[in-house]
């Protein structure tokens, strides 16, 4: 019995060390490391004993945009009929039950290999809460449009939709994929009074500069509008962490911030010194 109980014992500690912290690279850099507990105090939203797990609830398999093996058109050039990317959910202002999903497809079954230009958005229902299912409804953009975010401006009583890409008139007769120093990345806003009528011709707001480290890719939009500061400005995030500020939507777009910390998919000393200890125990390249 206390050999048994020498055990339980052993296995307790050893578990208790395993996840005792160090420094504060320990806890994913989700927050602190406890200086005399040693354990990892995480930030909201992260869970687990190195604060890398997000806290979600459970998802619930097949709810969703299940559209995948929707069966081929006559007009597709590739196998893959209806793949998709991405997903932002915008709950309706009158219609608190109803939900708008926002999604990116492909074109022409060409899937994500085909995603510049075969890019375009289109809107989904859900009468049934945020986790769906969802019901197809209408085609939002033409190619090319890519990984959107949807915002509403209440000083313009607007929809907003900011993506990468622009209209392409180009005739698409086959699968085709762009690469970006043929056609480099931008970011276009759309805007619509009601979410459901066409939204207005995309506008390009910001090209890429590479040398100067814009990536002008992957955006994200804030209006800065409150009852005490009825503001029309907007702030735009954008790849890298520069941030960029316009006077109105549809405004000329400022860089204002940019990160002296390079986060692109390529190596560099800066990410290797601050975020290897990380990277490594995740098994992330």
């Amino acid at each position: 019995m206390r050999t048994l109980y020498l055990f339980y014992l052993l296995a307790f500690l050893s578990i208790g060390f395993a996840n005792a912290c160090k420094n504060d690279e320990d806890c994913s850099l989700n927050r602190i490391c406890s200086r005399w507990k040693k354990v990892c105090r995480c930030d909201p939203g992260w869970i687990g004993n190195d604060c890398g797990r997000l806290d979600l609830a459970p998802a619930t398999r097949y709810p969703g945009y299940n559209h995948t093996y929707e069966p081929p058109s006559p007009t597709d050039f590739g196998i893959w009929p209806n793949a998709s990317w991405g997903g932002r959910i915008v709950q309706d202002r009158d219609n608190k039950r109803l939900f708008h999903l926002f999604i990116v497809q492909f074109s022409h079954g060409c899937g994500l290999k085909g995603w510049r230009p075969h890019s375009y958005v289109i809107r989904a229902e859900s009468h049934n809460g945020p986790q769906g299912p969802y019901e197809y409804v209408q085609d939002v953009s033409k190619n090319f449009a890519h990984n959107p975010d949807f915002v509403w401006s209440p000083a313009d009583k607007k929809y907003l939709m900011y993506s990468i890409g622009v209209e392409y008139d180009k005739k698409l007769t086959k699968c085709e994929s762009i690469s970006y120093t043929r056609w480099p990345n931008n970011i276009s806003v759309s805007a619509a009074d009601d979410i459901r009528v066409p939204w207005s011709p995309f506008k390009i707001i910001l090209d890429s500069d590479r040398p100067a480290g814009i990536h002008a890719t992957n955006p994200s939009a804030f209006p800065l509008w409150t009852r005490n500061n009825p503001s029309s400005e907007i702030v735009l995030g954008i790849k890298d962490y520069s941030i960029f500020t316009a006077k109105r939507w549809n405004g000329n777009y400022k860089l204002k911030y940019q990160a002296t910390l390079n986060v692109t998919e390529q190596k560099n000393p800066e990410w290797t010194l601050l975020y290897g200890a990380t990277s490594e125990a995740a098994g992330t390249p």
